[in-house]
């Protein structure tokens, strides 16, 4: 009896996850990466994987830019606020920044095809209103830091 029970309660958690939407700020996320990886897209880059995660942390992009003077792989951290581009930026602090090249070397060692490349670290600070591209400000950071 306990154990129907139990299963009876992890099944309804399970339910609601997939019924309840992901929550604002998740929905915000993915919009701004979306809106970034497509304006990056735009100015040559190509997309290589979205939201490589290892235990060290999470890459929102990681893209390969290409042309006759640059053969680069770029790891992107994308970052909205609604206000304050300055906020959002300041937001990728020395710590995360740690984070974010301890990823990338984990994600160079799983991808020997990758090391020999030139690699950079680069930002896209999103700001304004999501739901109308026309009124969202996009800031690209190139080589945001070593």
């Amino acid at each position: 009896m306990k154990k129907t029970v139990q299963n009876k309660n992890k099944l309804l958690q399970q339910l609601k996850r997939y019924l309840h939407p992901k929550a604002t700020h998740l929905q915000a996320g993915a919009t701004a990466e979306n809106l970034a990886r497509q304006f990056l897209q735009q100015r040559g880059l190509k997309l290589i994987q979205t939201n490589y995660r290892s235990r060290f942390g999470e890459i929102d992009l990681i893209m390969q830019q290409k042309t006759k003077q640059i053969n680069c792989l770029v790891f992107i951290e994308v970052r909205y606020r609604q206000r304050n581009q300055q906020q959002a930026m300041d937001s990728i602090d020395f710590h995360k920044q740690q984070r974010l090249k301890k990823t990338a070397q984990f994600y160079l060692q799983q991808h020997p095809l990758a090391l020999g490349q030139n690699a950079r670290f680069d930002v896209v600070v999103l700001s304004g209103e999501l739901k109308q591209s026309d009124n969202t400000a996009i800031h690209w950071i190139v080589h945001a830091f070593e």
